[in-house]
């Protein structure tokens, strides 16, 4: 061992098995001043390696378990019709809240455009469910889109009361929200309550 070295305990467990020395402050010259950069170099800079490599591995399993959670999710939503319906409605509230308000009127339009048409989706694809279960046959999409008098007739069919909701909702959300723009939130309140109905009509039974 060099007379200009000294014992230092290392900070890192797996070294401390190792000499690791500096040099005394009075006995420093020039060669010992390259010989310990290159010493602390190899040491730390390994470390430093290592940290770095475990560091990217672990943010790269992080993305990995949230991109699978989220394949599931989006799995568990697709299972049942009133969980894609609700995630439509959650959507449209999240966009009035985006709106903003200025006592009874919204104040961003498209964001109130937005929320009126997403909640009519929602609204829609819990109709797709009922009528299914009901019975009846959806259209098939090569042969020609779905319409709101499709939907109203087979509705009338079925249920008197729903009908009236499907006929305001239709009015409320589809046309005066979605086409026309209207920010009066207590008649877009209205709309979003008769969708609510609607879609709870396939909302599953809770099991005791």
């Amino acid at each position: 061992r060099s007379k200009h070295l000294m014992p230092l305990a290392s900070p890192n467990k797996r070294l401390r098995k190792q000499s690791v020395y500096i040099f005394h402050p009075n006995r420093i010259d020039h060669h010992d001043l390259l010989f310990q950069g290159y010493l602390l170099h190899f040491i730390y800079g390994d470390i430093e390696d290592i940290w770095r490599v475990w560091r990217d591995k672990k943010a790269e399993s992080m993305k990995a378990e949230s991109m699978k959670a989220e394949k599931q999710l989006l799995k568990r939503v697709k299972a049942h019709p009133y969980d894609e319906a609700m995630r439509y409605m959650k959507n449209a509230e999240d966009n009035l809240e985006k709106a903003g308000r200025d006592g009874q009127f919204y104040l961003d339009e498209k964001y109130t455009r937005t929320a009126c048409g997403v909640a009519y989706l929602g609204m829609l694809t819990a109709l797709d469910a009922w009528i299914s279960n009901k019975g009846i046959s959806l259209p098939n999409k090569k042969d020609r889109r779905k319409s709101i008098e499709f939907y109203q007739d087979s509705v009338n069919r079925l249920d008197g009361k729903m009908s009236k909701y499907l006929k305001e909702s239709y009015k409320i959300l589809h046309l005066w929200g979605y086409y026309d723009g209207i920010s009066d939130s207590k008649t877009i309140a209205s709309g979003l309550e008769m969708a609510q109905s609607i879609i709870d009509k396939i909302k599953p039974q809770e099991t005791l």
